[in-house]
């Protein structure tokens, strides 16, 4: 299912923002592989998040980053 909505979100986004369509289309196929995520292929996910950030000037920690290393710590305390 999440694939499929994925998959909407990427032909309607090419109409108006390249960009989003492009991010989708980097991710499309992660809903399937994560089931099966020890037989994956990360590299190819990790290579096509990886074209995005270089085509659109985002930065790997906002992507690749996070899929090969984690998220990053919070180094602030939350508010009271």
């Amino acid at each position: 299912m999440l694939r499929n909505v994925l998959l909407d979100l990427r032909v309607r986004a090419y109409a108006s923002d390249k960009q989003a369509a492009a991010l989708l289309d980097a991710i499309e196929n992660v809903p399937d592989l994560l089931t099966r995520w020890p037989q994956c292929n990360q590299s190819w996910i990790v290579g096509a998040l990886q074209d995005y950030e270089r085509k659109f000037g985002v930065s790997s920690k906002r992507y690749s980053d996070v899929l090969l290393h984690g998220l990053e710590p919070k180094t602030h305390e939350p508010s009271a």
